[in-house]
């Protein structure tokens, strides 16, 4: 009895990551409570307590299933080969490599805001030799600046996340960051935004969770944006 409940659990969390609708579709019948009682269950073992908290202030938990688990830290060993094969490279070609990441960039970021822009006007761009500006070009400058900035760092921190931000917006890092200042929900998005009170809290829990070793890094990078879009600590540009 003990090894089928173990194994419903590891059918629903292993081989697929399964939802109580998906055990449903499954099993064909609307009351699947014993089941999906395994499968949570098998899934406890599994559960780590990350520093993100959501709106109500309870913390979200990660599930690292051995399959999981397993392929995350596979991909992060092939990521941490490329980077060591890059920095293995002259210098003149490290930097080829770095200018080819940065105009896909540049590019999909004209594609996403809708800036139509020829590969040699972004050329231009890149290399400061682009004399009048469109007004919307503006946008890919501020980006190519944020983006930039953001490769240079060693590490994330508020300061640097606060100058991204302002780069993004076209502001100088001089000036001051620019928090959000309304309590709102998205209309296109369910999840509730933290109140803009507690936007310092949810930074703090953010730059602690990016040094919470136990969840695989890829797993922590993807959260950013989960972060940014349930908390959107800036009034702009998140």
């Amino acid at each position: 009895m003990i090894h089928f409940k173990l194994e419903e659990g590891r059918r629903f969390s292993e081989d697929t990551y399964a939802s109580k609708d998906d055990v449903k579709a499954t099993y064909n019948q609307e009351n699947v409570d014993p089941v999906w009682g395994n499968v949570l269950s098998y899934r406890s073992f599994f559960d780590v307590e990350t520093d993100l908290s959501n709106p109500e202030k309870s913390h979200y938990k990660v599930c690292l299933t051995k399959r999981l688990l397993g392929e995350s830290y596979g991909f992060e060993k092939k990521l941490s080969h490329s980077l060591f094969l890059l920095l293995s490279l002259p210098s003149d070609k490290q930097n080829d490599f770095l200018r080819s990441k940065e105009f896909a960039s540049l590019k999909l970021t004209a594609k996403i805001n809708s800036v139509p822009i020829a590969p040699e006007t972004i050329r231009k761009l890149e290399n400061g030799e682009l004399e009048n500006y469109n007004s919307k070009f503006y946008i890919l400058k501020a980006y190519l600046e944020a983006f930039r900035y953001a490769s240079s760092r060693k590490e994330i921190n508020l300061v640097a996340l606060e100058n991204i931000n302002k780069l993004v917006s076209g502001a100088a890092l001089t000036d001051k960051a620019i928090y959000r200042q309304e309590d709102k929900k998205e209309v296109l998005n369910p999840l509730t935004l933290v109140r803009k009170e507690d936007i310092p809290t949810h930074l703090e829990e953010l730059f602690s969770f990016l040094k919470q070793e136990e969840v695989p890094s890829i797993f922590r990078a993807l959260a950013i944006l989960y972060f940014f879009k349930t908390v959107e600590p800036f009034e702009y540009y998140n």
